[in-house]
């Protein structure tokens, strides 16, 4: 039973309102004259000592990150112009006397935060706000399919002795540089707040942005590195100016209209205020006890339906993990948490008044999965054709050969099997997998294995003053790789489907979506989702089937047993209510699911079984920030402590207990999952799944395994205690 409460006795209905179209992007176009270049930090060996950005395609460009911080740091300028020339810190100012440095402060977010924030979707701390523009990243303009083109050059660089004004030996550099070229960039609107309510633009306010930036892009000069050698001049045009005088004469004319104008006319005209998110869509306080969809033991999973979803990534994602020094770290998968926001926020916007819709997560209607790697594995050898298929969390009772090292064409199951004995009794050395996916298409199909792909970007914080690197201000980036493909699926119950049933629910959950930690950088975060056809949920799982067969194997073995493969990390409670990941903690969870199961009891010592795993589990911090709201303050919860995703348990039937109630109760498990925050994709589990009865398992890897090797690329991004970004650093 889930219990909510509110402060008043009355439910107060929801109530929608026409909204402002959403404003189009403003067009950015960079005109560059020499050469330039936003230089990686890394070199080829053997071809040059340093290489420069480029896109999927090997065009050069300059990253959202870097255009972000070279027009914050001249509409700052423009700000205090417009301001009377007043101080950055507004010492002794009036907050009147500085509404356009709130303006800018306002569109490009808190330093520190403009990024998107420290964990997945935190919401704003005390006194700092999320950005309200995305910059996206400038591409070269002109036509990509002529392969003959060339957009890049080398250029050679010595340093010369001060003393002996002779050349230094070992100092000579062949760096990469880019060739003259029209880039295009956008910048988009936000359309919802970190709350998910929807900020509504106002013409007015969308011609003083237009008029900040455009003032802001006649100031910059240059872009990239080695500007002090003439390298990087360019102009920077924001609209649809065709050129740099039309710019300035446009912005002349705005600025004399500005000036002349009296202060009334200017708060009318050129409103320096920020838009409000609209309340609209926000959520009520509940009321009454709601009993939870999934509850009761009647059926395992009848009146549920599944719509799969498939993300591919437009641009690098950074799945949140606990940050390691100076390294901001990726998981390889996208969490629930993510995507649950996402998925919601469609569904409420397309049937904003209905409280069931509203209501839909916290009652148990509706269920996000992670979002897991997929790869094309070998398909059966009766279809002979390579398929799609969501990878599956490695079990952690799989190990490999040592002295076969990654060549291994196979892994033993430590469930089933105990590693072969060399002359003298001695086992074979073996390594288990810890990480990574397993992709298997069918019974009959070969199962590969593999993982995504990800990138490394090493960033800086440039001094505006100084021109020179800010201290103790470098990071790395890692995400995930852009052009990848991940799987999840949307669960929802059968008394929200017959609420949606107006909708077609698979263009609703199409779209494109900003995902995962930074996603507000322009750099980082874009995913285009593809939402499939709407099915039910079977009332036990496939693969407790055989193919082609009528009858049902069902998840227990011949003595009762079955395995649990934790298909996403689980969240248990101990006895006390507090953070657990025991098995006596699991094995409580299922008791309260319905499942009446004990652990399989350890073997005697000194038997064959006694070399067999009962338990291979691993724990993984989890962390979060709360929400947005009233009252919320972007500060960190309490750390969790998960059981990791492709954990596995052995477990029998308890004495006494009903066989075919437990089978219902794990059935029911198996679709909508165990522990805390299921919705989000926590506590998927497999149960009793045919691959961990197999001793012995035969591996390939995919055969188009994402990208290969681990990119390193350097760009600025804006820092907390320095000027804002301009350039890049060269390492």
């Amino acid at each position: 039973m889930i219990t909510t409460l509110r402060a008043s006795e009355e439910r107060t209905p929801m109530t929608h309102t026409n909204r402002s179209a959403q404003p189009e992007a403003l067009p950015i176009r960079i005109q560059f004259t020499t050469n330039w270049g936003v230089a990686t930090g890394e070199g080829s060996r053997g071809i040059v000592n340093s290489t420069v950005e480029t896109d999927a395609k090997g065009y050069p460009l300059v990253r959202a990150t870097v255009l972000t911080g070279i027009m914050r740091e001249q509409a700052e300028v423009v700000a205090r112009a417009l301001d009377g020339g007043g101080e950055p810190d507004g010492a002794g100012r009036d907050e009147a006397a500085q509404q356009w440095q709130t303006f800018v402060a306002g569109l490009f977010g808190s330093r520190g935060r403009a990024a998107g924030g420290s964990g997945e979707d935190a919401a704003p701390s005390e006194g700092t706000t999320a950005r309200l523009l995305i910059f996206g990243d400038a591409k070269i303009d002109k036509d990509r399919e002529d392969s003959n083109q060339k957009c890049t050059t080398e250029a050679v660089s010595i340093s010369i002795d001060p003393e002996t004004g002779s050349v230094k030996n070992d100092f000579f550099r062949t760096i990469e540089r880019a060739t003259a070229n029209t880039l295009t960039s956008t910048v988009d609107f936000m359309a919802v707040d970190h709350a998910g309510n929807p900020i509504e633009w106002t013409e007015e306010q969308q011609q003083a942005v237009r008029f900040v930036l455009s003032l802001a892009a006649t100031l910059v000069r240059g872009i990239g590195s080695d500007r002090s050698a003439g390298d990087g001049e360019c102009t920077v045009l924001v609209g649809e100016h065709s050129d740099e005088v039309q710019q300035r004469q446009w912005c002349k004319k705005k600025m004399e209209e500005y000036l002349s104008a009296s202060s009334e006319e200017r708060e009318k005209k050129w409103p320096p205020h920020l838009p409000e998110a609209s309340q609209d869509l926000k959520a009520a306080p509940l009321i009454e006890t709601q009993r939870d969809a999934t509850h009761g033991h009647d059926t395992a999973s009848a009146g549920f339906v599944e719509i799969p979803l498939t993300l591919k990534l437009c641009s690098p994602v950074v799945s949140y993990e606990v940050p390691m020094s100076n390294e901001v770290r990726t998981l390889d998968f996208l969490r629930g948490t993510t995507l649950l926001p996402w998925v919601h926020s469609r569904l409420r916007a397309a049937m904003p008044d209905s409280e069931i819709v509203r209501d839909a997560a916290v009652n148990g209607d509706l269920f996000v999965s992670d979002a897991l790697f997929m790869a094309k594995a070998p398909g059966s050898p009766s279809s002979g054709e390579d398929t799609p298929v969501v990878g599956l969390p490695a079990p952690l009772c799989l190990s490999r050969s040592k002295a076969a090292g990654d060549d291994a064409d196979h892994v033993l199951n430590r469930l089933r099997t105990a590693p072969a004995k060399k002359d003298g009794g001695i086992p074979e050395a073996h390594v288990p997998l810890r990480g990574g996916f397993i992709f298997h298409s069918g019974a009959e199909a070969p199962i590969s294995f593999g993982a995504p792909s990800t990138v490394g970007r090493q960033s800086n914080a440039h001094n505006a003053v100084t021109g020179a690197t800010a201290n103790a201000q470098l990071f790395l980036v890692r995400a995930l790789a852009a052009e990848q493909d991940f799987g999840a699926t949307v669960i929802m119950s059968a008394r929200l489907q017959q609420e949606l049933s107006s909708l077609d629910l698979s263009a609703v959950l199409s779209g494109e979506a900003r995902l995962g930690t930074r996603k507000l950088s322009g750099t980082y975060g874009q995913v285009t989702c593809q939402a499939g056809a709407v099915r039910e949920v079977p009332r036990h799982p496939d693969y407790w089937s055989k193919p082609d067969s009528d009858h049902e194997d069902g998840p227990w073995e011949d003595d009762n047993t079955t395995t649990l493969w934790c298909a996403s990390d689980l969240l248990v409670r101990s006895a006390s209510l507090g953070h657990g990941g025991s098995v006596e903690d699991i094995l409580r969870a299922l008791q309260d699911a319905g499942a009446e199961v004990d652990r399989v009891e350890e073997p005697r010592p000194n038997t064959p079984e006694d070399e067999l795993f009962r338990v291979s589990i691993r724990h993984r911090r989890v962390d979060s920030w709360s929400g947005g709201g009233d009252g919320a303050d972007g500060q960190p919860r309490p750390t969790r402590v998960a059981v990791q995703a492709g954990s596995v348990l052995r477990v029998k039937l308890a004495p006494e207990a009903d066989k075919d109630q437990v089978t219902e109760a794990l059935a029911k498990i198996a679709a909508t999952g165990l522990g805390d925050l299921r919705a989000q994709g926590y506590g998927r589990i497999l149960v009793g799944h045919p691959l961990l009865r197999e001793e012995r398992i035969t591996i390939t890897q995919p055969p188009n395994e994402a990208p290969a090797g681990t990119e390193a690329s350097a760009d600025t991004e804006d820092c907390a205690d320095s000027e804002a970004v301009e350039g890049s650093v060269e390492a």
